[in-house]
């Protein structure tokens, strides 16, 4: 009879795990299924004006904490012509290409949404100067911000990597960090 109980404990276990399996299946599904649609969404034939009316507009969820941080942290105003419309595209998880002159703002469009977000937020810059000159003004902003390239110092690449590797571990016990990452091209 004990080996009877101990078939059917195992039996039960194995029909958890299964069904842990498939709810983690569904979940992966229901993301691809909503990312889908979205894409669907976004090939029908708008005109750009209309498509830019979609995202350069208040009314997101985020949209009074965007201002909010726009203004307490990069001391601003207004956002530049774009701006907004990028950043709600970043913040509704879509792929965003944006193209502005030099000095229109780029920076902005991911530096806002990594202060909005939870976590790490890596960007791929393929000039050191324009880097340096990122992470010199998000910390007199007070935003922890840290670059790796070729000329980062072993002892400045060994921290980012151990703080990175605290936050990853903050992250999986649910805790809200930001911290913003500019790294080029060699040091990927």
């Amino acid at each position: 009879m004990s080996s009877e109980l101990a078939d059917l404990d195992t039996q039960i276990a194995d029909i958890d795990h299964q069904l842990e399996q498939l709810k983690r299946k569904k979940r992966e599904l229901t993301l691809k299924k909503q990312q889908l649609e979205r894409r669907v969404e976004l090939q029908t034939n708008e005109d750009p004006h209309t498509v830019l009316e979609r995202w350069d507009r208040d009314g997101f969820a985020w949209s009074a904490e965007a201002q909010r941080i726009l203004e307490q942290n990069f001391h601003l105003a207004a956002f530049r012509p774009l701006q907004r419309a990028a950043i709600n595209a970043v913040m509704s998880k879509e792929d965003a290409v944006v193209i502005l002159s030099t000095g229109g703002g780029k920076s902005l469009c991911y530096q806002l949404p990594a202060l909005l977000s939870n976590g790490l937020t890596l960007v791929v810059s393929p000039l050191v100067s324009l880097v340096e000159d990122q992470i010199m003004q998000l910390r007199k902003l007070g935003i922890d911000a840290s670059s790796l390239n070729a000329n980062t110092a072993k002892e400045e690449a060994k921290r980012v990597e151990e703080a990175i590797t605290r936050m990853c571990l903050r992250m999986m016990e649910e805790l809200r960090q930001v911290w913003i990452i500019v790294v080029t091209y060699s040091a990927i």
